[in-house]
C-alpha cells in the first residue's frame, strides 16, 4: 500500500535498548506507509546495533549497512549499563548536546516522535525520560509532540525490571517536578500481547505461524501488533474528511490531565461487521490489562476499504454513532476523544479497527510490579544503595499523586 506522502504528517521514530530498536527497524521494513521515511534514530548503550536492525533498514531504506550505522545509529556508552537506569540516564546526559544535534538532524521535518523502548531495561528507563526533555528544547519554537510506547516487562521477569518500569513510567507521567516528560506515554505489556499472540496461533498480520508462537516467535508477534497500531495512528492524520493530527492524540486527553494511554485492536474485521462489536473486540484486545470503563479518553480509528468508503458503506457518522453506542454499553461516561476512517487499497476486504484508551486505572497493570518494586527497595535498602533509594521513593510518590488525581 503506498500513498503520497505529502498527504501525511511527518513522524520520527527513535528506538531505545533492543526492544525499541526491533520495533522501530520493524515498522521502516515494513514500508506500510510513508509517515515515517527515513526519519529513524536507534539509541543503544554496551554493544553496537546490530543485526536484524541494521539488515532491515538497510534494505527499507536502499542503503547500506555501514551508512546504516553511520546516520541512524547512536551508541552511548560501549561498555555497557548492565540494567542500571541511572548509569543509562548518565550516560546520555553525559553527551546530550551531540546526542540531541544527531536526532535533530535525522527527525528534520518531523511533526512527532515516537519514542519506543522496553522500560524494564536500563537503557530505555534511562534514556527516554530525558531524551523527552532535551528534543522539546531542541525542537522549539516548532514544538514536536513526543510519545513514548513504553513496553512493559514479562511478568516472569526479573524483579530488577518491574523496578526499572515503575521508575520510567513515574518520570514519564509524571516528571521530577509532577510535569510529564512525554506528551503521552502508550503503554503496552509483553505478557498480555504474548498471551493476545499465543489465543490467535499468529502474529496480527498472520505472518508468525502457530508453531513459532512461543519464545522468539512471541517477540516476532508482539512487534507486529505494535507496529500495525502506530501505522494505524500515523494512517489517521492522512488528509481527508477529518484528520486527527499527532498532537490532538496528546492534547485532548491532556485537557483532563490524562498522561497514559493504550491501544487494542481488530485486525482483519469482515467488512459488513456491526461496527460497535468491532469496537468492543478491539477493546478486548487491548496492549494491557485494564477496565474500559475507568477510560477517560477514547479515540477510534478505522480502515476500511477505498471502493466501501466511497460507496457510503461505512460513514464516519456510523462510527461516530458506534463508538457513541459501545461506551454507553460499557459505563463511559464524558470520555473525550475522535474519530477517523482511513482507506485501505482497493484489493482489502477487510476492516482494521484501532482504540486508543487514555487514562484508565492502571491497578491491573501496575499492581503484581509495584510488589515487585517494593522486594527490590528493601534489597536496595539492605545493601545501602542510597542513589537507587532517593531515586526510587521520589518516583513512587510521584506516580502514586498522578495516579489519584
Amino acid at each position: 500500500m503506498s500513498f503520497d506522502r505529502r498527504t501525511y504528517p511527518s513522524w520520527g521514530l527513535v528506538g531505545s535498548g533492543t526492544a525499541g530498536r526491533r520495533v522501530a527497524s520493524q515498522i521502516v521494513a515494513r514500508g506500510e506507509t510513508d509517515a515515517v521515511d527515513d526519519r529513524v534514530v536507534f539509541l543503544d548503550t554496551g554493544h553496537a546495533v546490530r543485526g536484524g536492525t541494521l539488515d532491515r533498514t538497510a534494505s527499507a531504506l536502499a542503503i547500506g549497512r555501514g551508512e546504516v550505522n553511520d546516520r541512524h545509529v547512536i551508541t552511548l556508552d560501549p561498555t555497557g549499563v548492565g540494567g542500571d537506569f541511572l548509569e543509562a540516564e548518565r550516560a546520555i546526559e553525559a553527551r546530550a548536546p551531540e546526542v540531541s544535534a544527531r536526532i535533530s538532524r535525522t527527525l528534520e521535518g518531523a511533526r512527532a516522535v515516537v519514542h519506543l523502548c522496553g522500560v524494564g531495561g536500563g537503557t530505555g528507563a534511562g534514556t527516554v525520560p530525558f531524551l523527552a526533555e532535551q528534543l522539546s528544547d531542541a525542537f522549539e519554537p516548532d514544538g514536536l509532540a513526543q510519545f513514548s510506547l513504553a513496553v512493559w516487562p514479562f511478568e516472569h521477569e526479573p524483579t530488577r525490571r518491574h523496578f526499572n518500569a515503575v521508575c520510567a513510567l513515574s518520570r514519564l507521567v509524571a516528571g521530577d517536578e509532577g510535569s510529564p516528560t512525554a506528551d503521552m506515554t502508550i503503554l503496552a505489556s509483553n505478557s498480555r500481547l504474548a498471551a493476545l499472540a499465543r489465543s490467535t496461533g499468529a502474529s496480527p498480520t498472520g505472518t508468525t505461524p502457530a508453531n513459532d508462537v512461543g519464545a522468539g516467535g512471541d517477540l516476532t508477534a508482539i512487534n507486529e501488533r505494535l507496529a500495525t497500531a502506530l501505522e494505524l495512528v500515523f494512517e489517521s492524520g492522512r488528509q481527508g474528511d477529518h484528520v486527527i493530527t499527532p498532537s490532538e492524540y496528546a492534547a485532548i486527553p491532556r485537557r483532563r490531565g490524562i498522561a497514559h494511554a493504550t491501544f487494542g485492536t481488530a485486525l482483519g474485521e469482515p467488512v459488513e461487521s456491526d461496527l460497535e462489536s468491532a469496537i468492543e473486540r478491539a477493546t478486548e484486545n487491548a496492549f494491557v490489562p485494564l477496565d474500559p470503563s475507568t477510560a477517560e479518553a477514547v479515540s477510534v480509528v478505522v480502515r476500511a476499504p477505498e471502493p466501501r468508503l466511497a460507496a457510503g458503506d461505512v460513514t464516519r457518522g456510523e462510527l461516530e454513532e458506534a463508538v457513541a453506542a459501545w461506551e454507553n454499553a460499557r459505563g463511559i461516561r464524558g470520555a473525550v476523544g475522535t474519530t477517523k476512517l482511513v482507506s485501505a487499497s482497493a484489493a482489502s476486504e477487510a476492516l482494521d479497527v484501532l482504540v486508543f484508551l487514555g487514562g484508565f486505572d492502571l491497578d491491573p497493570l501496575l499492581d503484581p510490579s509495584v510488589e515487585r518494586y517494593e522486594r527490590e527497595r528493601e534489597f536496595l535498602d539492605d545493601a545501602n544503595h542510597h542513589k537507587y533509594l532517593e531515586h526510587a521513593d521520589r518516583a513512587a510518590s510521584d506516580l502514586e499523586r498522578y495516579r489519584s488525581d
